[in-house]
């Protein structure tokens, strides 16, 4: 069941990705290589080749920013709850290998924004 800050959270999100130009940056990582932002939207998209692929939006130094999230990355932010407007940063490890598969590490950091004390 859908709760109401669900669909507000989706309703967010859909309202900024369609503020964003169409001129996004594409993250494209060298090992050792960390951009951190804040986050202001999650979504998806189905590639040609790999099917569909999860994405998170980070508004940079540089301007919004657009990442694909793998699992890894996914898994990451559903331990830490990430949302719309948290920091986060995401620092590319290289690659690692599990039973035989490689993969691409990344050291994922989310930090809750406190709106407590505004």
């Amino acid at each position: 069941m859908t709760t109401q800050h669900q669909i507000a959270t989706r309703l967010n999100a859909l309202k900024q990705r369609a503020a964003i130009p169409e001129q996004t940056n594409h993250w494209k990582p060298v090992v050792g290589e960390t951009i951190a932002g804040v986050i202001v939207g999650m979504g998806s998209f189905n590639h040609r080749l790999y099917g569909l692929q999860r994405t998170v939006l980070l508004e940079t130094e540089i301007g919004v920013v657009s990442v694909i999230t793998s699992k890894y990355i996914q898994k990451a932010f559903e331990n830490q709850n990430a949302e719309q407007g948290d920091l986060c940063a995401i620092t590319f490890q290289g690659q690692g290998v599990s039973n035989g598969h490689k993969f691409n590490k990344y050291a994922v950091i989310v930090e809750k924004m406190d709106v407590s004390h505004e």
